[in-house]
């Protein structure tokens, strides 16, 4: 078999996924969020010891995965950030200085360090709410007004010719401390996060920015302490700001087109193979002459069974990985985890599964190595019991 054709090929799909890459990057639309401890994606145990999410589970990663890879969210979410109020000062190895945790005192540094961008997502003024801030609803408004006009001044641009980003602001989530151990902290919060979305929405939209209420979706954080969102709320805030950023871009694609875009069109339903897989997947063939090639897309969840490519000659398979996080495995070895930019060589006769992990999109390109006699001998699909043990 000669393999200088096929080598040539690879080159050429290479350089064309470099310049894609490079052309989208170029375009891709920069996104700051800027919040307390649920931008963060704070959680903590039964003993008290803070941890942080997976990047795609708190909503600013989720919502970066929904969106795509025409866009790049920047999360900066601190637990404890207020809208413009420091917080007393402490001693001690690693403590933030009071006015650290002052959103507006720190919003002009982190607009300098990320800029360009094309819009400022804020979602502030939970931690306004604590009864020791003596904060009403009008002065929380008016805080997050200062914010959005930090944002809108474009002083912080200095001498750029950077255009000034749109602003989103989103008000956090009710809440209501019923069993929370921190309910005498905020003490009458429930009546002012009700009351903050009817004058902070009319407040903003007349500085000619965008506006979300949190509580559309998430009524109230349904965390341990009712204050920490759950990763289902965060799913579900996810989903929904990811639809209000579409729209400010005039972006009408939906969630899945977005989350599994690679970088080339996902393609239809591959209903050719789809009883040779659990859950659904999409396929676009893009080279059916000389070495074929096909774009796969697995939503999340999707695998394909247990297969075999078979040759007398040659043959086999290689997986160039393009967007997503997935798995490979072959018989009787480990489970490999996928990302972009990986590179799988599958020989013939090895069995084999390939598919997207349970929390995300995965696409490949599926290169067929030329052989002689080639076949694919499709077995038993992955057993749930196994697939569920992966992360």
């Amino acid at each position: 078999m000669k393999r200088t054709p096929l080598i040539a090929l690879l080159c050429c799909l290479l350089m064309l996924c470099l310049t894609s890459v490079a052309e989208a990057a170029a375009e891709k639309k920069r996104i700051l969020v800027f919040g307390d401890s649920n931008t963060f994606g704070y959680v903590e145990d039964a003993q008290g010891i803070v941890g942080r999410l997976p990047l795609d589970t708190s909503w600013p990663g989720r919502m970066a995965a929904l969106l795509g890879n025409d866009y790049e969210v920047i999360v900066e979410g601190l637990s404890g950030r207020t809208t413009r109020i420091d917080s007393p000062e402490r001693s001690g190895t690693g403590i933030i200085p009071g006015a650290g945790m002052n959103g507006a005192a720190y919003l002009p540094a982190a607009l300098s360090s990320h800029m360009p961008l094309d819009m400022v997502i804020i979602m502030l003024g939970t931690n306004d709410l604590r009864k020791d801030r003596n904060q009403s609803a009008s002065d929380i408004a008016a805080s997050l007004a200062e914010l959005v006009s930090i944002v809108k001044k474009g002083e912080w641009q200095q001498r750029t010719t950077f255009p000034v980003p749109q602003v989103l602001v989103v008000c956090p989530p009710k809440l209501n401390l019923t069993t929370s151990p921190y309910a005498d902290f905020f003490a009458g919060s429930l009546a002012k996060s009700e009351e903050l979305p009817g004058i902070l929405r009319p407040m903003v939209e007349s500085a000619g920015v965008l506006f979300f209420d949190a509580a559309t979706v998430v009524p109230f954080a349904q965390g341990p302490d009712q204050i920490h969102l759950t990763p289902e709320n965060h799913s579900a805030l996810a989903e929904a700001v990811a639809g209000e950023v579409r729209k400010a871009f005039n972006d009408t694609r939906d969630n899945a087109e977005t989350e599994s875009s690679g970088i080339f069109p996902r393609g239809g339903a591959n209903t050719t193979y789809a009883r040779y897989f659990v859950g659904n997947s999409y396929l676009n063939m893009l080279s059916t002459e000389g070495v074929v090639v096909g774009n796969v897309t697995f939503e999340p969840g999707c695998r394909n069974n247990w297969h075999t490519h078979q040759a007398t000659r040659g043959g086999g398979q290689i997986l160039l990985c393009t967007a997503g996080r997935g798995w490979y495995q072959e018989w009787g070895k480990e489970t490999r985890e996928l990302h972009p930019g990986d590179v799988v060589h599958i020989p013939a006769g090895v069995k084999h599964w390939h598919g997207a992990a349970k929390d995300s999109w995965f696409v490949h390109l599926a290169v067929e190595v030329p052989g002689e006699n080639t076949k694919s001998d499709w077995h038993e699909p992955v057993s749930d019991a196994d697939y569920n043990k992966l992360p």
